[in-house]
């Protein structure tokens, strides 16, 4: 029995219909179809899911999916839903925008090369006039037929929002949004602002759309959109909240203009007030959801921390001393109480610079505990293999620990949960300061009360890109035990990188004034600085460094060259360029080109070093699919995630399908689709805020004034530590020095602290 089915079918009942967000379940009578139909247990066929405004005696062209509900028996989830075709043959402009969703721009140069409409020689099924198409058959022309006409449907958003000049990329979003035509093109000629809930769609296109609709420049729906664009944008860069008056008001006036009434406010805030928290005198706002998470990780936590601790480690001050023998050395006194803090607390968080010990400390702790189960993990995949250097077992990136994909919806895909624990009594997590308040928040759900947490972090490095303040919060909260260590080992200190770095997390300079010239550090020699005066020297000594490094090391990925910004000369996108042509020059292998944005491309080679920038949480694993159809693609794959910063190699590039096979380190072989391709970059450079949370045993450092307003003490400090074996920066003098003396300042506001406080001391 095949689990897809397509069909004409008419609405026989409606059960269930929202117009705000479309999602509907009906009854429906079968008009036409060659596919068998499931009923319900009443004899129904039952239709859920996104679907157009219903209306009766209209015939809806239905693809969906069979799911088994466990109380109402078989229904069919909606892939796509929509009503007849319209087409107009005259817009030719949208036609040929509308094949870019299907074909790549290499494919259609040959079609209008061709012919005179490619449009509707596809539409009207024209296969001899397709097979006129350079290098096509009468395979390739039926296999373009039948991707023409199962995408059809998009076409009509094209035809009825032509005025709008909508782009395939932005189709392809709405469409995977609301999944039919008929949804689209009533929200975008009613409201275009509810398209600012669709992740990818940002306020300046949102705005674009409306103001071209005929929306008001002061209509509440424009003052709704933008405070939830804003309230969205904050949060990602880890605000909970925003100050109503300072930040939020502040904001609309800047965008909306200082001429703004008061009424479209007001109604805008009243509108959205069951989306909102406001402390108690007003001065605060957030969306209710992210306060309700971190009030989730509170409880959490102080739940672990509270549950009885039933391990026995009777004697450890024994064990530790046979530790010490083991290995010579001894534990600092830091170490030691982190080892007993660990041992008597459940949750429990430890953080320092490189060479202070905090993963040392932790097989100390595994050898009381011998007897029980650990799990350690990191959100980075270079993270955990390191910690697992260190204790001998495999390490697990953050979601490979819990089981994501893998899980059920209901859960997002997470298959360990509460009630589903992880079997783990110990749980220990690296790089704590780079998890976001939503990846931790299902972490700790997955942790059984009565099992440990040990988190460790250095809080000298960048904040973290995301939700929340993780680090920084469970340290400032005087109920969650915690311990900075200080002190560096003995051995640590033949390294200039550990001794280096510890000096610029304390802003102590490193390079005398008005230094040029080359200098090596450490009795292991392992940080090395070339300094000049001139900022254009720092793009052409990376040239030639790079040059000369890609010779010494094994592996292409053992190299990382890291800069602090994208644009200008000593920015990612030229070096990469560079880096490439050096490492792997195009030779007579075709290239596939990314447009990225209107003013940046590159070519991808087989060979290339690529990293991805998104997050793909049901990547497919390649498994030879290009022997099959592309429409096969779901039904035939095993999915995994794939996140961002994640670096691999191109192993293979699918022209005609304009698809590449990248082997990501530590998650395997991911077939990469069309759609995805803006999101694989090359990566022989990154900045330093990819670089976070992965160290490289051989790192080449960019610095310069190019990058004047990001210079801190804390961007070079991540810099210098990613290197596990040996450093080098190409730096400007002066620009050195002001960074190492410029401190961070948090723009990060958050509402975990307080939470912990009010689970811990509740007011009645």
């Amino acid at each position: 029995m095949n689990d897809r089915i397509s069909a004409l079918i008419k609405v026989k009942k409606i059960r269930y219909y929202n117009n705000s967000n479309n999602f509907g379940i009906i009854c429906a009578d079968i008009v036409e179809t060659t596919d068998e139909i499931q009923k319900d247990k009443y004899g129904q066929m039952i239709v859920k899911g996104i679907m157009p405004e219903l209306k009766s005696n209209v015939k809806y062209t239905l693809n969906a999916k069979l799911v088994e509900d466990s109380k109402w028996g078989y229904q069919y989830e909606v892939i796509s839903m929509y009503t007849n075709l319209c087409v107009d043959v005259s817009d030719l402009k949208g036609q040929r925008e509308f094949l870019h969703v299907l074909f790549t721009d290499k494919q259609i140069d040959a079609m209008y090369a061709a012919l005179e409409n490619p449009y509707m020689a596809l539409y009207n099924k024209e296969a001899s006039d397709l097979v006129k198409v350079k290098g096509v058959g009468l395979k390739t022309a039926n296999k373009w037929l039948e991707r023409f006409h199962e995408n059809i449907d998009k076409s009509r958003v094209f035809v009825e929002l032509k005025e709008y000049n909508l782009t395939a990329n932005m189709v392809e979003k709405l469409y995977e949004h609301y999944k039919s035509a008929d949804v689209i093109i009533k929200n975008v000629k009613q409201n275009p602002y509810t398209l600012i809930d669709i992740h990818g769609i940002g306020w300046k296109k949102c705005d674009e759309l409306a103001l071209k609709g005929g929306m008001g420049i002061y209509s509440k729906e424009r003052v709704t959109a933008f405070v939830k664009r804003y309230l969205y944008e904050m949060a990602e860069k880890g605000c909970t909240y925003v100050y109503a008056n300072e930040q939020l008001m502040d904001a609309i006036v800047t965008m909306l203009g200082e001429d703004i009434p008061d009424e479209p406010i007001l109604e805008a805030m009243k509108d959205l007030d069951k989306f909102l928290w406001w402390n108690e005198d007003r001065s605060k706002v957030a969306f209710k959801k992210n306060i309700e998470l971190e009030e989730k990780i509170a409880q959490k936590l102080i739940q672990l921390k509270k549950a009885e601790n039933t391990f026995n480690f009777d004697g450890w001050e024994e064990i530790i001393s046979e530790v010490e023998k083991e290995q010579g050395w001894e534990y600092t006194d830091q170490q030691y109480e982190c080892i007993r803090t660990a041992l008597i607390e459940n949750v429990f968080i430890v953080t320092g610079g490189g060479g202070t010990g905090k993963t040392s400390f932790v097989r100390g702790v595994l050898r009381v505990l011998w007897r029980k189960r650990f799990a350690q993990c990191a959100l980075a995949g270079r993270a955990a293999a390191r910690l697992a250097e260190v204790t001998g077992e495999e390490g697990f990136t953050i979601h490979r620990l819990l089981g994501f994909p893998l899980g059920d919806k209901e859960h997002g895909g997470f298959a360990f949960y509460e009630g589903n624990y992880l079997p783990y009594d110990i749980i220990i997590c690296d790089e704590i300061s780079m998890v976001d308040s939503k990846l931790f928040y299902r972490l700790i759900d997955a942790i059984k009360p009565g099992s440990k947490l040990i988190m460790l972090g250095d809080t000298g490095q960048l904040e973290c890109i995301g939700s929340g303040n993780i680090a920084h919060d469970l340290i400032e909260s005087q109920y969650i035990p915690s311990i900075n260590l200080t002190k560096i080992h003995r051995q640590a200190e033949a390294s200039a990188i550990i001794t280096d770095s510890l000096k610029i997390r304390k802003n102590i300079q490193v390079i005398d004034k008005d230094f040029v010239g080359h200098l090596t550090k450490g009795d292991l020699q392992d940080l090395e600085y070339n300094c000049y005066s001139d900022a254009n020297n720092t793009y052409f000594n990376l040239c030639r460094d790079f040059a000369e490094w890609i010779n010494k090391v094994d592996s292409i990925l053992d190299l990382q060259v890291i800069v602090p910004i994208r644009e200008r000369q000593s920015g990612i996108h030229q070096l990469n360029a560079a880096f490439q042509e050096l490492y792997n020059p195009r030779d007579d292998e075709e290239e596939i080109i990314v447009r990225y944005s209107p003013s940046y491309s590159a070519n991808l080679r087989v060979g290339d070093k690529v990293m991805y920038t998104a997050n793909t949480y049901k990547a497919l694993l390649y498994d030879n699919q290009w022997e099959y159809d592309q429409k096969e693609y779901e039904e035939i794959s095993n999915i995994t995630g794939v996140f961002n910063g994640s670096i691999g190699i191109i192993e293979a590039i699918n022209f005609e399908r304009n698809e590449i096979v990248v082997n990501f380190q530590y998650i395997g072989k991911i077939l990469i689709l069309s759609k995805q391709l803006s999101s694989v970059e090359l990566s022989y450079a990154i900045t330093v805020h990819k670089s976070q949370g992965s160290q490289y045993p051989y790192v080449l450092v960019g610095l310069d004034f190019g990058s004047y307003s990001m210079l801190t003490k804390e961007l070079i400090y991540t810099a210098i530590t990613r290197a596990s074996k040996h450093c080098k920066l190409e730096c400007q003098t002066n620009a050195l020095r002001y960074a190492v003396g410029q401190n961070a300042i948090s723009s990060k506001q958050t509402y975990l602290v307080e939470a912990i406080e009010k689970v811990e001391k509740p007011v009645f």
